[in-house]
């Protein structure tokens, strides 16, 4: 049973695959503040950028995942804006947005002899949430989609 558990545009994470490990998640608010006779006086002047750490890991030469991976490395050269879903309870998908590959790290160990290809290989990946303008071709200015916390029943992905 290959149950995808976050799909990167294409690229489809599975427990049977490129099993992801760990998901991380951060996010800051600007809070600038100056000293007044009365205290500080504190100004919210929107949130700084949001990114999401992904550790997947996969045995190539048992369950596969190269085709996952090959996707996130297409992704990732061509600066692609595509959609990121999460698995949640009950088969429901959350759309957590549209995401940008900023860094794609893989490490292979324990090479095979006859084929080449790592026994083990790890992935790490860091994805910048950008906005909607972005996302809809805007370049970043005006209105585009604003998906992001919309819920799905499925987990297709018509991006890229």
């Amino acid at each position: 049973m290959n149950l995808t558990l976050v799909s990167i545009g294409r690229a489809q994470l599975q427990v049977i695959g490129l099993n992801p490990q760990s998901v991380g998640t951060i996010s800051e608010g600007r809070v600038p503040g100056r000293p007044t006779f009365s205290g500080m006086d504190h100004q919210l002047t929107g949130l700084g950028e949001r990114v999401t750490a992904i550790s997947a890991l996969t045995y190539p030469l048992v369950t596969g995942g190269m085709d996952a991976l090959g996707w996130l490395q297409r992704h990732h050269e061509e600066q692609a804006v595509v959609n990121m879903i999460r698995l949640g309870a009950n088969w429901l998908g959350q759309m957590m947005g549209p995401v940008v590959i900023r860094t794609l790290e893989i490490d292979e160990n324990q090479f095979h002899p006859f084929t080449g290809v790592g026994r083990r290989m790890g992935v790490e990946i860091d994805l910048v949430h950008v906005s909607g303008g972005l996302a809809s071709g805007g370049g970043g200015v005006g209105g585009g989609l604003a998906t992001a916390g919309r819920f799905f029943g499925g987990l297709f992905n018509d991006n890229g």
